[in-house]
């Protein structure tokens, strides 16, 4: 409809949609689209492939929308360069394509784990270069999908789990972690027996190096160019059944590392494998036992693999290979490969590794029974050639008898020059690869972390006081990202650190507060912040290492509850909607933990509400969802704090997903009241209609202040009050909605019962 529409920037949200089925492409293009659409009613759309392709600036919540019948999502948000809106409220049970969804979408990181992805039979390039996301997506059901070609390829900091994925019926894996240069995560346990295409998958995935032996190969067909460039891949693959192989072209190149014994596989079908091993600087393995029978070209097959050193096994494939029954034309074909190597000799199969295996001639310089001899008068030899070549006619050669610059050489000068930038981008790789890879790692830390990455980086060629630099600056990029985890919240320690600390059973975040921060020896007091360099840190910098990694969800909550209601009302949100293993990997932003109290409290240096706007959205959208803690349905603490309800607007205002839960004798209590009908839902409705935001209050009256200013400087105190109160009403909905089908359920399974028992009765 708007495709191509290239200034179009009109407001169209009050449209009424709710008779379309179809949107395919329908802003593919319009560049300059950024309008509020999330109200769209999209119950019946089925196509939304392409929808926002290449619309480059939009970037508005569509959390809202309801995707139950949409089939075909490929390419939705493909190019949409500033999107990074919260999906993770959509229903995607019926979609089958997710092909290029988020591809080129590069600021999208967003949780995408509650997808329903049982019936996705297409994944290809769903966020090849989608160069911000890095979101948990483990518990996905992938047993459908057949083609993963290029999924995470050219992602720069994905690095998640995924090795419970089903991938039995998957065919094709051609480049799936193509350049996903931070990839680095266990993928052995796959079911590989469907996959025919196996090609460049680990192409400059310059972190990748796990075990892969256990792979089922025996359907795979290419192999070419499958760890070209992985810097850092050195595991067993010997156990590969390769007999249906036929292209191996580049398999290893630059796989500087790999040296692992492959003699055995089968390589009957292989008809490419030129460059094979180029560059492969440590391989140094016998290869006496493969046959070469079906090889066509194996041109530049070892160039630049220094260490090799089994040449007469390579010599001798042209007799094992080719009997002497072959037909003339099989035999020409094997002498053609043999020329593609720059050989003249037919015994010789390639440039043999143990030239390459001694330092390079300098330029005017060639290789003679091992000696770097000058090239006679009127030839030249480019550095590092084995041979002297005849000057051009014309040509005058430069005084290191290099080559005389002629049009016929300028072609080979610019080879040169695309070789040196292949280099400089090797080097650049390498260094990101590292540097992603210290970044994940110092969420740990162990002992040795800091100085293994200083040694890579600097090896590198990485400045010492740029590595010192860039350490500082992700130390306090983590420390501003991280969330405590749900583990800890819950953990024996943290309830014991809270009652020592206070000498109360069951202390309110308010006696802690006093207790950590107020009390002799505040806690952080000695430990560097890394976020302003000085001493005093935040509580998140404090605890375990192994209780702090990046935000999952925003926690809104009061510090008038007692830790056992936090609990509590954490533990029924992990019983009645995740499993024990998603809750593992769930980190809150809970400003107990995550300000810097030590500047806030101890010092007062700072405030709460300090940059509120930017600071305050940033976290709430770097969540990406919300968890919040209601402590009763009776006249609620929780509704009469201005920062609950202004973080309850701001989620409403943002379509962050919002799950409200409560300690489990509240909720007994809701439940309760529900169930003395008409007038028990009443109650509960208008006790949480009460929201009255411009008297709503905060432990710091310049929090307090900040807040209600930004409140009545924009939307107004009715307006934000009567956003909450729907969000209220629609939640307590939802609550009477699941009682009643419970209830529902109930009686159905005790009338069965009943009736089963009548039925065994009259039989007896």
């Amino acid at each position: 409809m708007f495709s191509g529409a290239t200034v179009f920037n009109h407001p169209i949200g009050s449209w009424n949609t709710s008779a379309v089925t179809d949107m395919a492409f329908m802003f593919r293009g319009a560049v300059a689209f950024d309008q509020a659409i999330g109200s769209w009613s999209t119950s019946a759309v089925v196509k939304m492939r392409g929808m926002f392709y290449a619309a480059q600036v939009f970037n508005h919540p569509l959390a809202a929308w309801t995707t139950s019948s949409a089939v075909d999502m490929s390419s939705m948000f493909r190019k949409a360069y500033d999107f990074n809106q919260p999906l993770d409220s959509w229903n995607t049970s019926a979609v089958t394509n997710m092909k290029g969804m988020f591809a080129g979408a590069v600021s999208f990181n967003q949780p995408l784990a509650s997808w329903k992805t049982s019936a996705v039979t297409n994944m290809s390039f769903m966020f090849q270069k989608a160069f911000a996301f890095d979101g948990w997506i483990a518990c996905w059901d992938t047993s459908n999908v057949r083609d993963m070609q290029g999924m995470f390829s050219g992602t720069s900091v994905f690095n998640q789990s995924l090795s419970t994925w089903d991938t039995a019926k998957v065919i094709d894996m051609n480049g799936m972690f193509e350049k996903a240069i931070a990839f680095n995560q266990p993928v052995g346990e796959w079911d590989t027996s469907a996959v025919t295409d196996l090609s460049h998958m680990f192409h400059e995935a310059s972190s990748f190096n796990q075990p892969v032996s256990s792979w089922d190969t025996r359907s795979v067909k290419d192999m070419k160019s499958m760890f070209d460039g992985a810097h850092t891949f050195n595991q067993p693959v010997a156990s590969w059944n390769t007999a249906a192989v036929t292209n191996m072209h580049a398999m290893f190149r630059y796989a500087s590392v790999f040296n692992q014994p492959i003699g055995s596989w089968d390589m009957s079908a292989v008809v490419d494998a030129s460059y094979m091993f180029y560059g492969a600087a440590a391989f140094d393995q016998p290869l006496s036992s493969w046959n070469m029978s079906a090889l066509t070209d194996a041109s530049f097959m070892f160039q630049l693999a220094v260490s090799f050193s089994h040449t007469r096994d390579v010599e001798n494939w042209h007799s094992v290979s080719f009997p002497a029954n072959h037909t003339d034309a099989t035999h020409d074909l094997f002498q053609q490969a043999m020329d593609a190597a720059e050989s003249t000799n037919p015994d010789r199969f390639f440039p043999l590794a143990e030239d390459f295996a001694r330092p390079p001639c300098q330029t005017g310089n060639r290789p003679v029974a091992g000696v770097c001899t000058s090239c006679p008068t009127g030839q030249y030899a480019v550095a590092g050639e084995s041979q002297c070549q005849e000057c051009p006619k014309g040509a005058v050669p430069t005084p290191d008898q290099g080559y005389g610059v002629t049009l016929e050489l300028f072609s080979f000068m610019v080879g040169v020059l695309w070789w040196r930038a292949r280099k400089a981008a090797d080097l650049s790789a390498k260094i990101e690869a590292a540097k992603v890879q210290m970044y994940n790692d110092l969420w740990q830390e162990l002992p040795g972390t800091v100085a293994e990455y200083s040694a890579r980086l600097e090896k590198l060629g990485v400045d010492k006081a740029e590595v010192s630099k860039e350490l500082a600056s992700m130390r306090a990029r983590q420390s501003k990202s991280a969330g405590v985890s749900m583990r800890y919240l819950l953990s024996e320690e943290f309830t014991s650190l809270a009652r020592q600390r206070t000498g109360m059973s069951d202390p309110t975040f308010d006696d802690m507060k006093s207790a950590f921060w107020l009390a002799p020896e505040p806690i952080g007091e000695h430990i560097l912040c890394p976020r302003d360099g000085k001493m005093g840190c935040a509580l998140v910098d404090w605890i375990r290492k192994d209780e702090r990694r990046a935000q999952t969800h925003f926690l809104s909550w009061v510090w008038g509850y007692h830790i056992s209601q936090v609990q509590s009302a954490l533990r029924m949100y992990r019983l009645s909607a995740h499993s024990a293993l998603a809750a593992q990997d769930m980190f809150f932003f809970m400003c107990f933990f995550v300000n810097n109290q030590f500047r806030i409290i101890v010092e007062e240096t700072a405030a709460g509400s300090e940059n509120l706007e930017t600071i305050f959205e940033e976290n709430l959208k770097r969540s990406g969802q919300m968890v919040a803690i209601l402590d009763t349905w009776h006249q609620p603490v929780y509704l009469s704090r201005i920062w609950t309800v202004y973080e309850q607007f701001m989620a409403s205002t943002l379509a962050i997903p919002v799950t409200i839960v409560m300690p489990e004798s509240a909720m007994t209590s809701v439940q309760q009241q529900i169930s003395c009908g008409t007038q028990g839902i009443q109650d509960i409705t208008q006790s949480l209609s009460r929201v009255d935001s411009e008297h709503a209050g905060a432990w710091k009256k310049e929090d307090e202040t900040k807040v209600k200013g930004i409140i009545e400087g924009t939307v107004g105190f009715k307006h934000v009050n009567t956003h909450v109160t729907e969000v209220m009403v629609r939640w307590i909905g939802d609550v009477v909605k699941h009682q009643f089908h419970e209830l529902i359920q109930e009686a159905q399974h005790n009338q069965q019962s009943q009736d089963l028992n009548a039925q065994l009765g009259h039989k007896c």
